[in-house]
């Protein structure tokens, strides 16, 4: 489950490179019919010299069957031996092309011996992809995502162009996915369906249709019938409550933060209101969004959102740097690939996942300013909400699943999406012979991604679904760690120490007293000049004040060179780099300062 864009991305859970497709286009009139494979386009298709296959299949358009037809891609990656399983894979968003991620899925799994399939689910990839072309240009304001201003001319044109929004629904695609594993299935090899984040959304919708045809069912990153997203913003402060309650019982972490840390992020983003730490730009709401995008990606430890906090409220020269160069390193890199798409995540959001009577987006805004943690989602989804072309809302749509087959179900403790609290529903429902709900305490959203403990125990449940569950390496998982290693500070803030507590006296010296000190000497050294230089003219000469007025647009140039060197540098090339270049620009500001010093009154007094 993403987000739409934010100031600052997000990436999706599982998501590699950008798969295009070359497919062999077929049609399944009925389940007896074979697909014909063809060989995939993009790079990312190969995993330990197994190679993904592609197709594309033609289904009805709506169900029952019609005239009209809609073509689904299909993806897998088979086995390097005799496969015992033939997994089904369906990812999440929604909005989210499942053959974008199957070849990191393969990967993580690292299973030789399982059949891996997805489709892209209706609207994204290569089935009907739902786009708005002008919104979504490379020119456009936000490029491929779709900003607060371009969503009103978005829904025009899907409005007047796409014929197919009542088809592009989460229950037809359940109905696609049931012709798909007809067609496909192989005797002796079990079928077992693989939903994560919004894909397990989806696989409810499916097995509500379809209980009896898979043979085992995993649920990782679980979103319940009922949650809408409505829910999303106050489930994730909700989280980032619970991660910083940790930073209270670790001892480095509370000197820093305090007793308290919720309300030392409180009192942090009050002080920004009015101004500290203004030379990063820093607002209210971009600290609270940089916090919830970090709190949403894999690859940033929950550790730096503390050291995050604490840099910015000591804000001083050398955190300002680091903050720049985690702006540079976490975020400019966050788009989603072009299989994505934003608009279909909107239009199944907006027909069943959003309340029918859900307050207007003030109400949703007014709440952003209780969170110290958002992605803002919630409210913007509120400002599309009444004017969607939504399709009908099914009409079993939070009916109880009935499965009584082998299910894995796998959630993270620090899930910023859907918090432990609202799945007590979901663990009861899942609670029969063979069906195992495992939570990993510190883990966050869809916890394959992010432990080897979690990959055994899938290994473990896919190999036999019957069998007891082998989670012990449950009992050895890790807590949540709030001293990073010195690669991870590196990566994200630049430095070897998170906290920027070990800053060198030399660096103090060369970027504090170096540079305020040339700064303050030269700048007055200039402006000596400058009154001397007036002084002997009188205002007499006209060539006089133009040749002060160029001096001093020259320093400021140069003045400004110095802090562009200082501070903005780091996000264009590397913290390490920055101090050389900030170095280079200060002993040219000493040497400029001490040519005005010399030719305009050294030279001036001598004459005198």
């Amino acid at each position: 489950m993403v987000p739409p864009s934010t100031a600052l991305r997000m990436p999706l859970p599982i998501v590699s490179a950008i798969t295009a497709l070359t497919m062999v286009t077929i049609s399944l009139a009925s389940a007896q019919e074979s697909p014909s494979w063809g060989a995939c386009a993009q790079v990312d298709t190969v995993v330990e010299f197994r190679t993904a296959e592609c197709t594309s299949v033609r289904l009805p358009l709506r169900y029952p069957a019609g005239t009209d037809s809609i073509s689904i891609g299909v993806m897998r990656i088979r086995a390097a031996d005799t496969a015992i399983a033939q997994i089904w894979f369906l990812d999440g968003g929604p909005g989210d092309a499942g053959s974008a991620s199957l070849g990191r899925l393969a990967r993580v799994l690292d299973m030789p011996d399982i059949d891996i399939y997805t489709l892209d689910h209706r609207g994204v990839g290569q089935s009907a992809l739902l786009r708005c072309p002008e919104q979504q240009a490379a020119r456009s304001s936000e490029g491929h995502e779709i900003s607060r201003e371009e969503w009103a001319g978005c829904i025009a044109y899907i409005s007047e162009s796409r014929p197919d929004l009542d088809a592009l629904t989460a229950a037809n695609t359940a109905i696609d996915l049931n012709r798909l594993i007809d067609a496909m299935r192989e005797p002796g090899k079990r079928v077992v369906l693989m939903g994560v984040s919004y894909g397990t959304y989806l696989a409810q919708r499916y097995l509500q249709q379809f209980p009896t045809q898979p043979d085992a069912v995993i649920l990782d990153g679980i979103v319940p019938l009922d949650w809408s997203f409505a829910e999303f913003d106050s489930g994730l402060d909700l989280t980032a409550r619970r991660v910083l309650g940790r930073c209270a019982e670790d001892i480095e972490c509370r000197d820093r933060l305090g007793a308290d840390p919720v309300q030392t992020t409180t009192s942090l983003l009050d002080s920004l209101a009015t101004g500290h730490c203004g030379g990063i730009g820093l607002t209210p709401q971009l600290a609270r969004l940089v916090l919830g995008s970090m709190l949403m990606v894999d690859a940033v430890p929950h550790a730096f959102l503390m050291g995050f906090i604490h840099r910015v409220q000591r804000c001083a020269w050398h955190d300002r740097i680091a903050v720049l160069h985690m702006f540079r390193e976490v975020f400019s890199d966050l788009a989603e690939p072009p299989s994505h798409s934003p608009v279909l995540q909107r239009h199944v959001s907006m027909s069943e996942l959003w309340p029918v009577d859900a307050p207007d987006s003030t109400t949703f805004e007014e709440a952003l300013k209780r969170y110290i943690m958002t992605t803002e989602v919630s409210a913007s989804f509120a400002r599309t909400a009444r004017v969607w072309p939504v399709y009908e809302r099914p009409s079993d749509g939070e009916n109880l699943v009935r499965y009584d087959g082998p299910m894995l179900l796998l959630h993270g403790g620090f899930d910023p999406t859907m918090p432990i609290e609202r799945l007590r529903e979901t663990r009861d429902l899942f609670g029969g012979s063979h069906q195992s709900f495992v939570l990993f305490p510190d883990a966050g959203h869809v916890v394959v991604n992010e432990s080897a403990c979690a990959v055994g125990v899938y290994q473990s449940f896919i190999r036999d679904p019957e069998d007891v569950l082998d989670t012990a390496c449950m009992a050895m998982l890790p807590t949540l760690s709030l001293k990073p290693t010195v690669d991870q500070s590196k990566s994200i803030f630049g430095v070897d120490d998170m906290w920027g507590d070990t800053v060198s006296s030399l660096d103090s010296l060369l970027f504090v007293s170096v540079f305020r000190f040339s700064a303050l000497v030269i700048g007055l050294a200039a402006l000596v000049a400058a009154a001397f230089q007036l002084w002997k003219t009188r205002g007499v000469v006209l060539r006089s004040w133009i040749k002060t007025g160029a001096m001093f647009l020259f320093w400021v140039l140069v003045s400004g060179a110095v802090w562009i060197g200082i501070f903005i540098v780091p996000l264009l090339i590397r913290y390490d780099l920055a101090m050389v270049s900030a170095l280079t620009l200060i002993v040219l500001h000493v040497l400029i300062g001490t040519w005005f010093v010399k030719r305009f009154a050294v030279r001036r007094l001598a004459r005198s």
